[in-house]
């Protein structure tokens, strides 16, 4: 979870924004994953890790919640539709600029100052080349 260098940290949490209960889960999970696989197993696994194809189109559903209209019927048709299609044949995004939802959350915007999000709100990168328009 990186924040913004200057961006103050919420309570209880490390500069990751960690508790130390999740922190010792994870240091935990390390060693297990370690221990059954060899040395360096977890960090072999954690690169490997990326995001679903069509998890943007789950923030899709997310962004129309947060519309006056409280649309989400739309959305989930779509995502729907992305999870049956096949890679590379994914149906367009109903809200291509809209920001990803964990950087959305009232936690992402809490952990920011005021002018850290102004700054940072502008420089948010999108996976597939949209801009973040909020």
């Amino acid at each position: 979870m990186a924040q913004n260098a200057d961006a103050p940290t919420m309570p209880d949490t490390d500069a990751e924004g960690y508790t130390a209960e999740q922190r010792s889960m994870i240091e935990r999970r390390r060693r297990m994953t370690d221990a059954m696989y060899g040395p360096g197993a977890y960090d072999r696994a954690i690169a490997k890790v990326k995001p679903h194809r069509c998890a943007r189109h789950l923030d899709d559903i997310f962004e129309g919640a947060r519309q006056a209209q409280f649309d989400v019927s739309g959305p989930l048709g779509n995502f729907l539709r992305c999870l049956w299609s096949s890679p590379g044949n994914e149906p367009p995004r109903l809200y291509p600029d809209s920001v990803p939802f964990n950087l959305s959350t009232p936690r992402a915007q809490w952990s920011q100052s005021p002018s850290a999000a102004a700054t940072s709100d502008s420089s948010l990168g999108d996976s597939d080349g949209g801009s973040n328009a909020l």
